[in-house]
This record gives structure tokens, C-alpha cells and sequence, in this order.
């Protein structure tokens, strides 16, 4: 029954608000977790098709997310991209390509290094015409010495959305 759908969470926002097939809504946990864990398998489903489709001797693929999701572990029961948990910062990114060494790294990296990696990656050089603050992931990526080392470098991370303003259009109570 119910109790096996996990825990009831309150203050739903509207705009994520799920109904049941006699349109009330879904007040547990799990439901919307169900609901997050099938995207996520659907989404990993279109990465592999799009990998097995390209000729990864000469396509670079670079697959990102934006931020991840609280799934009920916060006050704020399904909130995403304004807190700084783990659940909300460590977001998947796949890169294959040519050079490309086939590995799972866990060590944290920033989207700043995106740019530089994806220049390198594609042989580009941007000469210092092009500001960069981030670094290039090559050498972590073809797995050379001593780049993992170079990847554990503390990382940055802020949120200028945890203002209060940033909830209002979210239907959750201020006050």
C-alpha cells in the first residue's frame, strides 16, 4: 500500500506536482523518485544510442548536466540548482572521443574546464586570444601520469539563486 511508497512530503510546488490516474496528487516519496530514476535510465538509454551511432575515431560527444536534484533529502523536497549539496553539484559529464581512454573518473572537475577540454579534445588552440580560467581535462582523459593528481585541485561552487526571491515563483511558503 501507501506506506510503501516511502513518506509523505508537503509543499509540493506546483510545477512538479504529480497526479495519480484519478488526477489526485501524489503525495510520497517514491513516487517521484520512480519518476526521476526513469528519466534518468531513459536519458542514459539515448547516450548509448547516440555513442553507438558515432564513429568515436573522429566525433568528440560531450554530454552534461546542468545541476542535479534534492529528492526529498532537504527542506525544500524537490528543489534543484539552488543549494550547494552534493546532490545538486555533482552532475554527470561523459566525454568519448578520439583519445579519449575509456574510464570512470570520480574525482570533482568544473564545467569552467569545459571549454578548454573540448578545444583540446578537437586540437584547437586558443593562442591566449580567448580568456580561459579553466584547464583542459586531456591529459586526465588520455590517461596520463599524474593528471588524476592534477584533477583532486579544490573546486568552486556557489549560488547566487538561494535568495529568497528565487522560491516565490516556485509555490513555496516564505514565511
Amino acid at each position: 500500500g501507501a506506506e510503501r511508497r516511502g513518506r509523505r512530503v508537503a509543499d509540493i510546488p506546483a510545477y512538479q506536482l504529480l497526479l495519480d490516474p484519478d488526477e489526485q496528487p501524489l503525495e510520497r516519496v517514491n513516487d517521484y523518485v520512480d519518476r526521476y530514476d526513469t528519466l534518468l535510465h531513459y536519458q542514459d538509454g539515448l547516450a548509448g544510442n547516440l555513442l553507438d551511432r558515432v564513429d568515436a575515431s573522429d566525433t568528440l560527444v560531450v554530454v552534461v548536466a546542468d545541476h542535479g536534484e534534492t529528492l526529498a533529502e532537504r527542506p525544500r523536497p524537490f528543489d534543484h540548482g539552488s543549494g550547494l549539496f552534493d546532490e545538486e553539484i555533482r552532475i554527470p559529464l561523459l566525454l568519448a572521443g578520439p583519445g579519449i581512454e575509456p574510464a570512470r573518473h570520480t574525482d570533482p572537475v568544473e564545467p569552467v574546464d569545459l571549454l578548454p577540454t573540448i578545444l583540446d579534445l578537437v586540437g584547437v588552440s586558443a593562442n591566449g586570444e580567448l580568456p580561459m580560467h579553466g584547464r583542459s581535462l586531456g591529459p586526465l582523459l588520455r590517461g596520463s601520469a599524474g593528471a588524476s593528481r592534477d584533477a583532486q585541485r579544490p573546486t568552486f561552487s556557489s549560488s547566487a539563486l538561494a535568495e529568497p526571491f528565487h522560491y516565490e515563483d516556485r509555490g513555496y511558503d516564505l514565511d
